[in-house]
This record gives structure tokens, C-alpha cells and sequence, in this order.
């Protein structure tokens, strides 16, 4: 007769519990794996497709620690007639960009505004105002809109925006740190969105009072299909080649080629700093400041208004307030060829216009309103060089040449280091 073999009831149960226990550490470990991997994603983070537009973790690592629905933002900001043809580049532009895209768009008809309305409903990126022209308005008024576009965008600091991935819709606050304005009619490289994004704690940093500078090129088709539009820096080097593209206004390059330094752009890897000499007409990203966001810095002089003008002011003006134009390598801008609108044709009747816009401002200098004297000055005909300074930005500042300032300091060269103490010659009006 065979002995049954009997196992203990406590071994039975024992097993069972060292199953049960593996296969919950076994599911706990699956779960934060998962986790883990959308983690790593970005939540499958997508740059093309108006449906899938962005999600909460950016590729620049954006997502606040502890705040899973809140989101910081860089905002490309448009201003635009209802013309067609920049409706396109907007469009185009909402592709690549991942984040918010405030736009003001400038209507003449109820018709228009529907129009608009029912085209941009396509990209769940994009927050549209409208803008009726005025019967006083007897040409595009670009100042006022483009000053509209700047308190539109900086309005969209707290709003909660969706954003999509695979998951569902997923609501998201965006809390606001820079703010690009573009013409309607740039689109934006393909990395800049992320490479803003990623460059946040850096630029936070070092954000008062700093103007971020996107270089911008020219496409030479104004037929450009969108797939053919340059994404990387490579495609614009092998773009310029073909002269597919090109330096912006290559007949007169100066306001853009000189303030970029295009040749230092193309080499570097690092945001880098240049002086400010008059024209400069660069587009800039300027950070803005906490709650209750407030502008970040002066509106466009909406009386200076003729083509070309305008941005050129507007960047003498943050000089004067004392910014410094840093650029950021690698990314840019391209601007889509068009006719050259009616408005930008025709001067300004406004008196106000036929002053100097420089000597405006060197009038201005002498406003404490911002308590930032611009020239750190030993005596009246001495200045002290500080740091970002060039010998065109203090003669500038100073009202002379620099010429006469070289002359009068005994300079062989434009070079000048922080601490120099240079004299300033008498102009004709002191004598």
C-alpha cells in the first residue's frame, strides 16, 4: 500500500501568497513603465497636423514640477490682413509650431470675418481676434494692429488651451514666458518652437531687459510649395545654394545682415550677443514679466508707419530702454515673397512723421521716466564703457559720429572694453 504524501496547509498558502505578492509587483512594475514611456514621449508629442498640435510634456522638458496642467509657452504672434495669400503662411506656420499662435487679423466686411472665422477653426492652435478697418483709416494702419497683436497674445497668459494627443483632449494653462511677433508672412523653422522652449530657465535668467533676435532669410519663389519650405538649417544652406533663398532685402542688407552677423550665425551653437546700431529692424522674442503680466516693453509708435520704418523705431526705442539684442543660433525665420501691399507704398500724412525718429529719442534719452540713464558718464564729456557696448551704440547715444569719437579718443580700430573711459567731442550745438 502506497503512503499518500501530505503537504503542510501553511506551505500551500504560503505559496499562493508569494504568487499573488509577484504578480502585483509584476502589474506595479508594467504600470510605471507605461508611465514612464509617455513620460519619454511628451505624450507622443506631434509637430504637423492641426489635430495633434501638442501635449503637456514639451520636448524642451517644459512640464512645472508638481503642476501637471500647467504649461509654459512661448507665443508666435501674427498680424494680418484677411488677404489669402498670408492666411496660407499662417496656416502653414500653425504646422510647425507646437504651442499657441495669437493672431489679429484686419477685415474690411462681416463677410471677411467669416471667412476668417471659419478658416482658422482648421487649427486648434491658433486664437484669432478680428480687427474692422476704421473709415479713418486711409491706409493700413500696421502700428495699431501690430500693437493690438502684442496685448492679444499677452492676454493668453492663464487661459486654459486644449491641446490633443492620442489620448483625448488634454486642457491645459499656459503660462507665458516670451512672446515672438512675426509679419504674417514668415514661417518659422521647425525646431524653433522647442528650441525657445527648451532654452526657458537659461533665458529666465538673463530676461530683463534682453531681446531675443530670430534671423530672418527670404524664400526668392513667391509659388513656393509648403513641402519645399526650409525646416532645419540645412535645408536653408542647401536652399541658398539652389537660390532658393536668400538674406532678407539683399539690395539694401544692412538693418537686417549687419545686427544678426550672419557669418558668426551659421557657426554657432550658443545664444550670442551684438550692439545695436541704427537701422536695425531684427524680430525679437521679448520675455515677459509675472503676474498681472503687464506689456513687457514699449507699443509701436503708431504715427511712424511707413514701410520699413517702423520695426526700426521700435528697436531704437528698446535700445533706448536698455535692452540688449541677443541672437539665437541655428533657427530663423523665412519670409514668403508678395506684392508689396498699398499701404506700405504711401507715406503717413501725420506731422508727427516728418520729425527725426532719431532725434525724437535722443530727446527722449533725457526722460527719467524709466530711471535707466543710457551713458554711464564720469563727467559731461566722459563716458565709461560697460559691458555689450560698441563705438557705434555710445556715439549713437551720444549724438556724434564715430568719426569724431575715434578721433577724439585716438582710436585706430572700432574696439573698446568694458571699463574704457572715452571722451566725448563737443558737437556743433554744445560749442
Amino acid at each position: 500500500m502506497k503512503r499518500r504524501l501530505h503537504v503542510p496547509t501553511f506551505f500551500i498558502v504560503g505559496v499562493l501568497l508569494w504568487v499573488i505578492a509577484h504578480l502585483l509587483l509584476f502589474y506595479h512594475w508594467h504600470e510605471q513603465e507605461a508611465k514612464l514611456k509617455v513620460a519619454k514621449d511628451g505624450n507622443e508629442t506631434v509637430g504637423h497636423g492641426d489635430d495633434r498640435v501638442g501635449s503637456i510634456n514639451t520636448k524642451g522638458g517644459a512640464k512645472m514640477e508638481g503642476q501637471s496642467d500647467k504649461r509654459w509657452e512661448v507665443v508666435l504672434c501674427y498680424h494680418s490682413s484677411a488677404d489669402e495669400g498670408r492666411l496660407e503662411s499662417i496656416g502653414w506656420a500653425a504646422k510647425r509650431w507646437e504651442g499657441p499662435i495669437g493672431v489679429v487679423v484686419y477685415t474690411n466686411s462681416e463677410q471677411e470675418d467669416k471667412g476668417v472665422e471659419e478658416w482658422a477653426s482648421n487649427f486648434s492652435n491658433l486664437f484669432i481676434t478680428l480687427q474692422r478697418r476704421r473709415n479713418d483709416d486711409p491706409i493700413y494702419p500696421v502700428n495699431r494692429v501690430r500693437n493690438a497683436a502684442l496685448v492679444h497674445c499677452q492676454s493668453l497668459s492663464g487661459m486654459r488651451m486644449p491641446y490633443s494627443n492620442k489620448n483625448g483632449n488634454i486642457v491645459s494653462a499656459a503660462d507665458i514666458f516670451l512672446l515672438l511677433l512675426l509679419d504674417a508672412d514668415f514661417i518659422p523653422s521647425a525646431d524653433l518652437y522647442h528650441t525657445l522652449v527648451a532654452s526657458r530657465k537659461w533665458m529666465e535668467e538673463r530676461c530683463e531687459q534682453r531681446a531675443f533676435v530670430v534671423a530672418p532669410f527670404s524664400l526668392t519663389n513667391p509659388d513656393i510649395p509648403e513641402n519645399e519650405i526650409p525646416a532645419t538649417q540645412d535645408d536653408l544652406k542647401q536652399a541658398m545654394m539652389k537660390e532658393k533663398a536668400e538674406l532678407m532685402n539683399p539690395s539694401l542688407p544692412a538693418a537686417h545682415v549687419w545686427g544678426t552677423d550672419y557669418p558668426k550665425w551659421w557657426k554657432a551653437d550658443y545664444i550670442y550677443p551684438v550692439p545695436f546700431r541704427y537701422p536695425f529692424e531684427p524680430y525679437v522674442a521679448l520675455c515677459t514679466p509675472p503676474p498681472p503680466y503687464p506689456l513687457p516693453f514699449r507699443m509701436f509708435d503708431a504715427t511712424f508707419v511707413h514701410y520699413g520704418g517702423d520695426k526700426s523705431s521700435f528697436s531704437l526705442q528698446l535700445d533706448r530702454d536698455g535692452y540688449q539684442f541677443e541672437v539665437i543660433p541655428r533657427e530663423y525665420i523665412v519670409h514668403r515673397k508678395h506684392e508689396i501691399a498699398d499701404w506700405a507704398t504711401k507715406p503717413n500724412s501725420d506731422p508727427l512723421v516728418a520729425a527725426s525718429i532719431v532725434e525724437n529719442l535722443h530727446r527722449a534719452e533725457a526722460d527719467s521716466g524709466n530711471g535707466r540713464p543710457r551713458l554711464a558718464r564720469k563727467h559731461p564729456d566722459e563716458v565709461e564703457v560697460k559691458e555689450g557696448d560698441s563705438l557705434w551704440r555710445i556715439a549713437t547715444l551720444a549724438g556724434v559720429s564715430v568719426d569724431a569719437l575715434k578721433v577724439a579718443n585716438k582710436l585706430n580700430s572700432d574696439l573698446i572694453v568694458p571699463g574704457q573711459v572715452l571722451k566725448i567731442p563737443l558737437t556743433r550745438k554744445e560749442e
